[in-house]
């Protein structure tokens, strides 16, 4: 059966790309946009973007069964959970394969320790000068100040860490008031970066 939270998620967030997907695709010349990887791809609305921008050949991944099983020519739906994708046994595919690597609200809900492995592969998965966008939580979020054990969280040390050892060229934090993808209200606090493959 769907999952009634994802069809609410795609109703309310729309094909709007990322802000952080736009500003990672700005680095990146049209002439050198071949292969790009969605990890936790939900609705394929980045993923369409990319296509769009002209990248060959876009991996999107994602285990909800309520995600899109077609995206259309040169989008690759993989129906996998994203330790699946770049850990398991078919992880020497994306070795320094794609131009750009994104994961934008969906490593929130890996464990931390999967996280941590993830991130190293997404940058290994890059070409040289390729890019990866990412974000997570901070120790503020209102997820992670219930106690809520499904999401994973980092502090800012870990941030530092995460931008010297994969070359950040943007990072940023943010604590605002909000509201989740089905519209209920929701104190933030999430970390993004973009990086660069040297």
């Amino acid at each position: 059966m769907a999952d009634p939270t994802w069809k609410n998620y795609y109703e309310k967030t729309g094909y709007e790309p990322n802000t952080l997907v736009k500003r990672a695709l700005a680095r990146i010349p049209r002439k050198t946009r071949t292969n790009a990887l969605d990890l936790g791809c939900g609705n394929g609305r980045d993923s369409l973007y990319l296509k769009s921008e002209g990248f060959e050949l876009v991996v999107a991944v994602d285990s909800s069964p309520d995600a899109p099983a077609f995206l259309g020519e040169g989008i690759l739906r993989r129906a996998q959970t994203i330790e699946e994708a770049v850990l398991g046994k078919e992880g020497p595919y994306f070795d320094g394969y794609f131009d750009l690597a994104i994961a934008l609200n969906s490593l929130f809900f890996l464990p931390k320790e999967a996280v941590e492995q993830v991130i190293p592969q997404m940058y290994r998965a890059l070409s040289p000068g390729g890019y990866m966008a990412f974000n997570v939580l901070g120790p503020d979020d209102e997820w992670v100040m219930s106690g809520d054990k499904r999401v994973s969280w980092f502090y800012e040390h870990d941030i530092a860490r995460f931008e010297d050892d994969y070359h950040s060229v943007y990072s940023s934090k943010v604590s605002e008031a909000g509201q989740t993808a089905d519209g209920e209200p929701k104190f933030w606090q999430t970390y993004s970066l973009i990086c660069k493959k040297v």
